[in-house]
């Protein structure tokens, strides 16, 4: 969830919310991108207590980088729009594969589980 700090245009989000690179694989560019947590219907449970994380797209840099430091530049920048926890900006985890079709959803097991 994106969460409005008001007028300097940043933004909190959830727990579970993740900053993380995608790579076109058809076009070899690289793409910093926003996924949501999109839990499942039924109750809320504790971040802790999630086992796997459904995330879904919610934005992404469009043009993309030539290259993943270039992608993790535009991550960078993104991330100071976007504030989340440090261990939900995945700079450093390799890029997710991704075909360029919009509306991505990628399961993942709980990295903040305890």
């Amino acid at each position: 969830m994106l969460i409005s700090n008001g007028p300097d245009g940043t933004f909190t989000t959830g727990h579970l919310d993740v900053l993380l690179i995608l790579h076109h694989v058809e076009a070899g560019t690289y793409h910093a991108a926003f996924f949501e947590e999109a839990p499942p219907p039924g109750p809320v449970q504790d971040v802790g207590d999630v086992a796997i994380v459904r995330l879904r797209s919610k934005l992404h840099h469009t043009t993309g980088a030539s290259t993943l430091e270039g992608a993790k530049a535009h991550l960078d920048e993104v991330a100071v729009k976007i504030c989340v926890p440090p261990e939900n900006l995945w700079r450093e985890k390799p890029p997710y594969p991704w075909d360029g079709q919009l509306g991505i959803t990628v399961i993942v097991d709980n990295w903040r589980q305890r």
